[in-house]
């Protein structure tokens, strides 16, 4: 699989981060979008209902509002049912029509029920905050911290099922636009795993399942919290009997992340960026750092600016 064209992710107006659960993703995520940040608006956009991704800048939660974390980058959490309330009371305006819909237990069991609607409801947010209402650009790029893999594929199937379902009407129209959005040059997937093998495993049937759905590869990997390098003359080695037990784990765990590494490196080719396990703990720094060493990393990997 080959990378997209040079600059995709530094022009993206929307940048999708996933990868299997554990693997630091909103972590890269956070880097990512602060890389990203250093040339154009950004928005962290987070839909876990946890909402975890203000503890890495230090910052209070979004709770639905935008939240400044850094210059050019605001974080943003917000969840598919209310994105889903909020097109239906754009629609119908009239204030006690709304309300009495909403309170209605046929509106939840279709809410809930209908297949892909609240994944093409949280995409089309997405869509307006680049492109806007009338042409109102409210950030120049989303960086959207997605579910883990298997329910990111399912959220960014949802437009292109929707828009084969539905022949006519607002929804379909909706869905046809989103489609497109994703499989234009303006979007950008990167893929978070370990250097181990059942998350490189998962990450690559991931990388295959989405380029079948999009007809596109991902435009960048993170081979995430590798272990340190071995240096050079190093006499230890795995299995060698060594007694110190912290070395001989570190031997064996770097080992495994070279064998992963190669074996991504095999599939990938060019967009592969290597992230370090920092002695550092969750919060700012962590994600300073990491941004430090990724902005160089995607620079050589896919041909994008890393920073003024």
């Amino acid at each position: 699989m080959s990378s997209l064209s040079p600059h995709s992710l530094h022009s993206a107006e929307l940048v999708v981060v996933t990868g299997k659960g554990g693997v630091g993703k909103t972590t890269v995520a956070a880097a990512l979008a602060l890389v990203l940040a250093r040339e154009r608006k950004v928005t962290l956009l987070e839909v876990d209902p946890r909402e975890s991704a203000h503890r890495l800048f230090d910052v209070p939660p979004s709770g639905g509002e935008p939240v400044p974390v850094a210059k050019g980058l605001e974080l943003l959490h917000t969840r598919p049912r209310q994105v889903v309330d909020e097109i239906v009371s754009s629609k119908l305006k009239v204030g006690p029509l709304v309300r009495r819909l909403q309170a209605s237990p046929i509106y939840d069991h279709f809410v809930d029920g209908a297949p892909g609607l609240k994944e093409l409801a949280l995409l089309r947010f997405a869509h307006d905050l680049v492109r806007g209402s009338k042409g109102k650009r409210r950030t120049d790029c989303v960086v959207l911290d997605s579910p883990a893999t298997g329910h990111a594929l399912s959220l960014l199937s949802a437009p292109g099922l929707a828009a084969e379902a539905i022949a006519s009407g607002p929804i379909a129209a909706l869905a046809g636009e989103v489609a497109g959005w994703l499989e234009a040059d303006s979007t950008g997937f990167v893929l978070v795993t370990l250097a181990e093998e059942l998350p490189v495993t998962e990450t690559l049937e991931a990388a295959a399942a989405l380029e079948t759905l999009l007809g596109k590869p991902a435009a960048a990997w993170v081979a995430n919290a590798l272990y340190p390098v071995v240096p050079p003359g190093y006499r230890g080695s795995p299995g060698s009997g060594n007694p110190d037990s912290v070395s001989e784990l570190w031997l064996q765990r770097r080992a495994v992340n070279d064998r992963e590494l190669a074996r991504l490196g095999r599939s990938v080719g060019r967009g592969l960026a290597a992230l370090p396990l920092l002695p550092i703990g969750e919060g700012r720094a962590l994600v300073e750092a990491l941004a430090e060493r990724l902005a160089p990393a995607l620079a050589d990997a896919i041909g994008g600016g890393s920073g003024r």
